[in-house]
């Protein structure tokens, strides 16, 4: 054979698997990716606009208020609940009786009524202030629920025979003490409370409040 026609044939074929394991049809062609759809941005919820009413109970009438009040809830004395004693200082005037010589947290209530005389809704939280404390023995003050319908005040006399007052309003409406009916006279205004020593309270504190109007019986001169 000859060797020069080998060497031919050979390189032929090696050429022959070179091209075959080299082409095997070009790159392989890129799959098209699908274009993502555009998500719009959240769009933030309203915030609600409170109701005139958001304060208003279901047992509630409707307003406005016409006529408002504070009274007393109940007396702590030496962290014990002692009676409310009252010296009826004519008519349509009280004051609450404090021992001079003990401290004391008064709890009060506030209640308002429309013109027709039922409990109604408000818009407001009633605002509270502290009148006539020449002597500062009012130590602190503070609401004892939600909405500021009974409210706390602490006192300490150190002694003294002083007074001070209470009152508030709520929605333009400023407060009577005791009460707001239409059937009684008490004056718009503080509701006075008294520092006594126990000897004059017993002279002159004769009656016991009782809460919504209610005295003992022994109370005259109201």
């Amino acid at each position: 054979m000859n060797t020069t026609h080998v060497v031919r044939r050979w390189g032929a074929l090696a050429l022959t698997l070179v091209s075959l394991s080299c082409g095997g049809g070009g790159a392989p062609t890129d799959v098209p990716r699908p274009t993502p759809t555009p998500v719009p941005p959240p769009t933030a919820a309203p915030t609600p606009t409170p109701s005139a009413n958001a304060a208003c109970g279901p047992n509630l009438a409707s307003g406005p208020v016409a006529r408002f009040a504070v009274a007393p809830r109940a007396q702590f004395t030496g962290g014990e609940q002692v009676p409310i004693r009252v010296w009826i200082q004519g008519v349509w005037q009280e004051a609450w009786c404090l021992d001079k010589d003990k401290e004391h947290s008064l709890h009060f209530n506030a209640n308002q009524r429309n013109a027709d005389g039922r409990e109604c809704c408000w818009v407001k939280d009633p605002e509270w202030q502290i009148a006539d404390d020449k002597d500062r023995i009012v130590l602190g003050h503070g609401a004892l629920d939600d909405h500021s319908f009974v409210y706390r005040v602490g006192v300490d006399p150190r002694g003294l025979e002083t007074s001070f007052g209470v009152h508030g309003e709520l929605d333009g409406v400023k407060s009577k003490a005791w009460q707001s009916g239409p059937t009684v006279g008490y004056p718009e205004g503080p509701l006075q409370i008294v520092t006594l020593s126990a000897a004059d309270i017993q002279k002159n504190c004769k009656c016991t409040y009782f809460g919504n109007g209610n005295y003992n019986p022994e109370c005259v001169g109201r």
